[in-house]
């Protein structure tokens, strides 16, 4: 009997060490679970923190576009009023512009047409330089106002040009010419030209019916005169008492 007891207790013994096994690896395995979820609960709160971070990031950013935003839609309305106030004040002088203008080029014109009927000298280059300052005024690729100062000193210099008397080369065309051929010559202001040609002298002025002609300079004393001149201005001698021959329309020096 008492044999008996003792195995029963041993049996009971065996069973509870091995329900309290059994139970020792649920609670290890209920550990780890709890491990795993805390884990994951982290992540998840993780993952809140830097969506909150991102999305106010985002806002953030939002404010400061629409921020940029307004400003630039000032400066818009800004631009377009100044636009508008320039567009205005160009309305206002537009009209006295182009009269300006208009009087500009007719005085070009005039010019011109004085310089083509004027002394025979570098005639092509001087008309070039007026269709210079004359189309830079019509097409106004150029400043006005230079453009201006570039015709008044234009004037400046042909005015200067009708009081001087220099000695020069120039293409000229005279008598027999086929072509210009570089001359020596004396300008008298836009009196006359002195020509001096293989020793040879002449003279290019106004006739009695006012065009220009070519007159040799034959008379012996007329041409020993005309010669000291070129002498006298080869050697930079350009003050004193000079004489000018005097041409007959005759045709007698």
């Amino acid at each position: 009997m008492k044999k008996l007891f003792v195995f029963a207790l041993f049996i009971s013994f065996l069973n509870i060490s091995a329900e309290s096994s059994i139970l020792k690896k649920y609670a290890a395995n209920l550990s780890e679970l709890r491990k795993e979820i805390q884990i994951i609960i982290n992540d998840i709160e993780r993952e809140k923190t830097i969506s909150s971070s991102d999305i106010l990031s985002l806002a953030d950013r939002k404010n400061s576009l629409e921020n940029e935003l307004r400003i630039i839609n000032m400066e818009l309305l800004e631009a377009e009023r100044k636009k508008n106030s320039y567009a205005e004040t160009i309305r206002k002088h537009e009209a006295p512009f182009e009269k300006t203008k208009a009087v500009l080029v007719e005085k070009i014109d005039l010019l011109a047409e004085t310089v083509k009927n004027g002394i025979p000298f570098r005639i092509e280059e001087r008309i070039n330089y007026l269709e210079e300052i004359k189309s830079e005024i019509l097409s106004l690729k150029g400043d006005m106002e230079f453009s201006s100062m570039k015709l008044f000193q234009f004037i400046e210099d042909e005015l200067k040009m009708s009081k001087e008397t220099v000695l020069t080369k120039i293409p000229l065309k005279i008598e027999s010419d086929d072509t210009p051929v570089l001359t020596n010559v004396i300008r008298v202001g836009t009196l006359m030209l002195l020509t001096e040609r293989n020793g040879k002298y002449g003279m290019v002025h106004r006739d009695a019916k006012g065009s220009w002609t070519f007159r040799e300079i034959k008379e012996k004393k007329e041409v020993k005169k005309t010669g000291l001149l070129f002498d006298s201005f080869n050697k930079k001698i350009n003050s004193g008492f000079f004489h000018i021959p005097v041409v007959n329309e005759g045709g007698d020096n």
